[in-house]
C-alpha cells in the first residue's frame, strides 16, 4: 500500500529510511511473503507502535508520512489477518484507520491546509481499500462491523464537507 510518493520511494529503496518503522515493514513483508502471518503480525505491530511513537514529530516535517506510516501498518495488518481468513479481525484494522483518522483531525499539531489533505487524501485510499475488502470478502463480515465502518467514514465524510465549504 502507497500513502505517499515519498513512502513509496523508502518501500523500493529500504537504504533512502532506515529507520526502526522501515525495517519492522520489511521484515514484516518478508515474513508476510513467506507466509508466515504470525511473524507479520508482530512485525507490523512493531511499525504501527513505532509509527504512532514517532507522529507528532514526523507529522511537523511531513504529515502525509506521518498518516502514510500509521495507515500502512495498520492496512498491512488487515492484509495478514485476511491470509489468515480472520475476516472479523480484519475489520478491526480498517475501522481502526478510520477512528485514527478521525482522532488527528481533531488534532491541534498543524492547522494547516496540507496536514487536513493529508488526513483526506489517507481517507481516500482507506475507502478504496475498504470497498476492495467488501468486494472479496464483503460476505463472511459481519454486519455489525458494515455499519462501524460507516458510522466513521460518515464523520470523515462531514469533515470533508467542511472543509470544502470553508474554501
Amino acid at each position: 500500500m502507497k500513502l505517499s510518493s515519498e513512502l513509496a520511494e523508502a518501500e523500493v529503496n529500504p537504504n533512502c529510511c532506515p529507520g526502526k518503522w522501515q525495517q519492522s515493514i520489511c521484515r514484516g513483508n518478508t515474513e508476510f511473503t513467506l507466509k508466515f502471518f504470525g511473524n507479520a503480525i508482530l512485525l507490523y505491530n512493531q511499525a504501527l507502535d513505532q509509527a504512532l511513537h514517532d507522529f507528532k514529530s514526523t507529522s511537523l516535517k511531513s504529515p502525509d508520512q506521518a498518516i502514510s506510516q500509521v495507515l500502512i501498518a495498520q492496512f498491512n495488518l488487515a492484509d495478514s489477518y485476511i491470509a489468515l481468513e480472520e475476516y472479523d479481525r480484519a475489520c478491526d484494522y480498517y475501522i481502526a484507520a478510520l477512528d485514527y483518522l478521525i482522532k488527528i483531525s481533531q488534532f491541534d499539531l498543524s492547522p494547516t491546509d496540507s496536514y487536513m489533505s493529508a488526513v483526506m487524501h489517507a481517507f481516500g485510499h482507506a475507502k478504496m481499500l475498504w470497498a476492495d475488502f467488501l468486494k472479496k470478502h464483503g460476505n463472511k463480515v459481519n454486519h455489525s462491523r458494515l455499519g462501524e465502518f460507516h458510522q466513521a467514514a460518515n464523520i470523515l465524510c462531514n469533515k470533508e464537507i467542511q472543509i470544502a465549504v470553508r474554501h
